[in-house]
Parts: structure tokens; C-alpha cells; sequence
């Protein structure tokens, strides 16, 4: 072991929960139906109703931007979304649609988050936990669960879109517009598809990296332990193979975020 090895090196503080992921899904979709109901409000001319409606989808929106950029974590629990609209007449029907598939999108985020945190990810990489699970075992008990849920959001994330046709059926408009929109949501469902794989496939990505991480911790348990609530690294290469884990998920993460902001500003742009 060289001098430089034998001190100790500080890590800095590993992440306490998972890094912002999946909020941005929930995004997806919601572009392709405002989108759509745009191709039909310039027919309209009750300019008060549009107000209210736009107003309404805003302050959707305004929460789903801060499910999109973590401001969750930091002032608590997101408020749900009542699919009720304030608006009337097709003002009103096209709130209730964006409010509608919002409010199942977020409560689909809020059950996946919860369903984490009941399995304990967001303390898979804290220090006192490492330290007492011997040999890693409810590490990759955590991990494995953590696996086991995404396909099932996945599909709960996609059958949202597979809806979209039937909920705009569903509306309280004229044939004309109904097809408009249909014929909007029919041309780009694919690509919103894609864009909501890509997600998942990051996802799984991530949870993978945590899972090489755990396998650096098990296969070196010898040159790390626990000081107080940071983990501490006796070799500079181990230090060094755990940041390259983080930065991986790190870069990872974005990309999921930077996607949700690019829907979301989407929205934004079709609403002005």
C-alpha cells in the first residue's frame, strides 16, 4: 500500500435518495393534447372561457415544471391535480382532458416514489445502512424490488397515452374538432411514445449504475466504512471508481430532466 493509500480519503456525502428521476414523464403526453386542442381554438371566440382555461392549465403546468426540476424534495409533497374544470363549453372540456391526464401522470409519479421509498431506496447509499448490511444483501434486496417496479410504471406511464384517443372521444365538442385533434394526436403518439421509452430506458439505466456501485462496495469491503453519515474510502482508486458512478447517474439523470423541460416548454409555447 503506497503512502497515499494508507490515509484515509473523505468521499464527499453520497447521495441520500435517488437523483431526480421520472419526474419528467410525466410531461409526455400532456404536449401531444395541448398540441392537439390548439388546432381548434382559433375557431372559438368566447375569449373570457379561453382566459380561465389557460389560466387553469398554467397552474398545471407551473407544478409539473416543479415535479420536473426536484422542487419536491425540498418543499414537500406536490399538490394533486383536480381534473374539474373552471372553464366552460370547449374551453372548459379541453381544461378537464389536460387536467385529467395530468392528475393520473402525477399520481402515477407520487405511487412509484412511495413504493421506493417503502422498499428504502432513498437510503440505499447511506453510510450507517452500508456499514451494518452485511455482505450487501438488503443492498441488492433494495435494488432487485427497485427493478421489479419499473415495468409495471412503465406501462401505467404508456397506457395514459394509449387513452388519449378515447378520452378525446369522450369530450364535449364538435365531430369536427374531435377529429382535428385526433388527427394531431395520431401523427406525433410515436414519437411521444419514444420520448416515454426513453425515460424508462434511463431508468432502468440508472438503477443499474447504483447496482455496480453496491458491487464496488461488496468486492472492496475491506477499504471503506462509515464515519457517522459519510462514507470513507481508504484507496484513492475506490474514491475515484465511486464518483465515476455518480457522475454516470448524474449525467443520466439530466438527460431525464433536460427531456421533461423540453415538454414542458411545449406546453408553454402553446399556450401563449
Amino acid at each position: 500500500m503506497t503512502s497515499q493509500e494508507s490515509s484515509p480519503e473523505c468521499s464527499p456525502r453520497p447521495p441520500k435518495g435517488r437523483p431526480r428521476r421520472l419526474r419528467i414523464a410525466v410531461a409526455v403526453g400532456l404536449v401531444v393534447l395541448i398540441c392537439a386542442a390548439v388546432t381548434g381554438l382559433s375557431q372559438m371566440r368566447d375569449r373570457e372561457q379561453e382566459r380561465v382555461a389557460t389560466g387553469e392549465i398554467r397552474k398545471v403546468a407551473d407544478t409539473l415544471n416543479l415535479m420536473v426540476s426536484g422542487a419536491e424534495s425540498e418543499s414537500g409533497e406536490l399538490p394533486s391535480i383536480d381534473p374539474t374544470p373552471k372553464a366552460t363549453g370547449f374551453y372548459g372540456e379541453m381544461e378537464r382532458a389536460f387536467k385529467t391526464i395530468a392528475s393520473e401522470r402525477l399520481a402515477q409519479h407520487k405511487a412509484y416514489v412511495q413504493e421506493l421509498k417503502t422498499i428504502g431506496m432513498p437510503r440505499l447509499l447511506d453510510a450507517h445502512r452500508l456499514a451494518q448490511d452485511a455482505g450487501l444483501i438488503e443492498s441488492r434486496m433494495i435494488l432487485e424490488q427497485a427493478e421489479r417496479l419499473v415495468p409495471k410504471y412503465r406501462q401505467q406511464s404508456l397506457q395514459v397515452l394509449n387513452n388519449m384517443p378515447t378520452l378525446i372521444r369522450s369530450l364535449a365538442i364538435r365531430e369536427p374538432e374531435k377529429q382535428k385533434m385526433l388527427h394531431t394526436l395520431d401523427t406525433s403518439l410515436a414519437q411521444r411514445n419514444e420520448s416515454l421509452e426513453q425515460v424508462w430506458r434511463l431508468e432502468t439505466r440508472i438503477l443499474q449504475e447504483f447496482g455496480k456501485m453496491i458491487t464496488l462496495l461488496d468486492d472492496n469491503r475491506q477499504y471503506w466504512y462509515a464515519d457517522h453519515d459519510e462514507l470513507m474510502f481508504v484507496r484513492d482508486a475506490d474514491l475515484t471508481r465511486f464518483h465515476q458512478h455518480q457522475a454516470a447517474i448524474g449525467k443520466m439523470a439530466t438527460e431525464q430532466e433536460q427531456l421533461g423541460k423540453r415538454q414542458l416548454a411545449n406546453v408553454f409555447s402553446a399556450l401563449r
